[in-house]
């Protein structure tokens, strides 16, 4: 809590000002740009090559702009975006950006290195995943934020035999990546990452009773003799 007034009000304001600096610079019209190149070419909009949309700034806009009654239609439109072009349930999939990166003109970083939906070019980069799942917790939509944790779980990824086959990582440990790379779709990256897990472990228990309330135990099937 702010106790200090003076700063309360410095803070107050210089929110103001970015609202207004990311609604008359990010907005698209349909979701939030992701970045700048130093030209000034934007990386995350609808006009962009390679990442035409990216799950960072759907999520954290939803985050940051939730007080704001007047930044409501930004936000449900940026998050049916993130849905519409992001969220694979065949697959059970949460890109961090699509499309990914290849041979792109403008230098990204490191990400073009990832060979494109392996990890952060494209593939589901835990951490941003879970943020979708706070975002819709935090905007009062606790079904849809269940719903992409029920994706996340390791366990959906490997409580069926043909699961397991194309997973093929532990079924009981949070992975920072799974692959959306058509070849290697569906299938765990890098395993035990103490920072996604920490992220997933802070929404579930921030939003237990929400949680709770809709989980579900399935009983395990009976074993035959």
């Amino acid at each position: 809590i702010m106790k200090n007034e003076e700063d309360a009000k410095y803070f107050a304001s210089e929110r103001h000002i970015l609202k207004h600096t990311a609604i008359d610079y990010a907005w698209t019209g349909e979701y939030f740009a992701r970045a700048f190149y130093p030209d000034g070419t934007p990386i995350g909009t609808p006009e962009s090559p390679d990442c035409k949309i990216d799950l960072i700034s759907q999520a954290w806009a939803a985050i940051a702009l939730k007080g704001y009654i007047d930044c409501k239609e930004e936000i449900d439109l940026s998050l049916e975006s993130a849905e519409k072009f992001l969220v694979d349930r065949e697959n059970a999939v949460v890109k961090l950006l699509y499309p990914p990166f290849d041979d792109p003109k403008n230098n990204p970083g490191y990400i073009k290195a990832y060979v494109p939906g392996v990890r952060e070019n494209g593939g589901k980069y835990t951490h941003a995943a879970i943020w979708l799942a706070k975002a819709y917790f935090e905007i009062g939509k606790p079904e849809k934020g269940l719903d992409i944790l029920s994706i996340l779980n390791p366990i959906c990824h490997s409580n069926e035999k043909e699961k397991t086959e194309i997973y093929q990582v532990e079924p009981y440990v949070v992975a920072a990546d799974v692959y959306a790379n058509p070849d290697h779709i569906g299938r765990g990256g890098w395993t035990w990452y103490t920072g996604s897990s920490a992220w997933m472990y802070k929404v579930i228990e921030d939003n237990f009773e929400q949680v709770t309330e809709a989980t579900t135990v399935t009983e395990a099937p009976k074993k035959t003799v």
